[in-house]
């Protein structure tokens, strides 16, 4: 837990920043877990698209990434935005029932600063003038735009990674990934090009094969 950010002035602020940091921290660690369930246990996965010698040097080339996911969740630019609008003390409460403007645009900004620094997020993709790739067209180097443009195709690793998150929410929400994808990532699909939509499908696919009943086990 990261108590660099724990402001002892105020016992009801103090009580709600642990809160948050628990929660990211949380999150974090079930991401790992989760990337080591679907990903790393999962013995001769064959990735849509790659042999399983490419397969084998992707999920690896992925560890990196999800060993530093959402670590920009503790930064300045994210961390009062998000823990205000996930974790407000009651005072903080009262004011936003009067007028969330300031927190909701806080907020707001936090988001913005959060998916296009973290290419798991498909709306990077819309954002994000990419100008180094690394291997597997993975983002190195990027320019964010003042405006949204037609989405990209994501890459492999940056997929990877979203569907580690996916399944790491799935632990605190109970909402399959499965079912996440066909019922409520309408904002997702909106961010996606159709390429992208098409392999996530065929992903899901390969991570959880299809019961007898034809619907994806989870």
């Amino acid at each position: 837990m990261a108590l660099f950010f724990i402001d002892h002035t105020d016992p009801d602020l103090i009580k709600e920043k642990e809160a948050y940091l628990t929660y990211v921290d949380n999150h974090i660690h079930n991401v790992k877990l989760a990337y080591g369930k679907l990903f790393l246990s999962n013995e001769g996965l064959i990735l849509p698209d790659y042999t399983l010698s490419d397969s084998i040097d992707i999920i690896d080339a992925s560890r990196s990434y999800i060993e530093n996911h959402d670590a920009s969740k503790y930064s300045q630019e994210e961390f009062d935005g998000y823990r205000r609008h996930f974790n407000p003390t009651p005072a903080e409460k009262k004011v936003d029932d009067i007028d969330s403007t300031e927190t909701d645009a806080q907020f707001n900004e936090a988001w913005k600063h959060h998916f296009t620094y973290n290419s798991h997020h498909p709306l990077f993709w819309c954002w994000c003038n990419i100008t180094q790739r690394a291997a597997y067209d993975h983002p190195f180097d990027w320019t964010v735009e003042s405006r949204p443009h037609a989405p990209i195709d994501m890459d492999i690793i940056s997929i990877i990674e979203m569907m580690s998150d996916w399944e790491a929410m799935s632990m605190y929400n109970k909402l399959s990934s499965v079912d996440f994808w066909k019922n409520h990532a309408k904002d997702e699909r909106a961010a996606m090009t159709q390429k992208t939509i098409d392999y996530v499908d065929r992903l899901l696919k390969v991570l959880y094969p299809e019961d007898s009943n034809g619907e994806a086990s989870v």
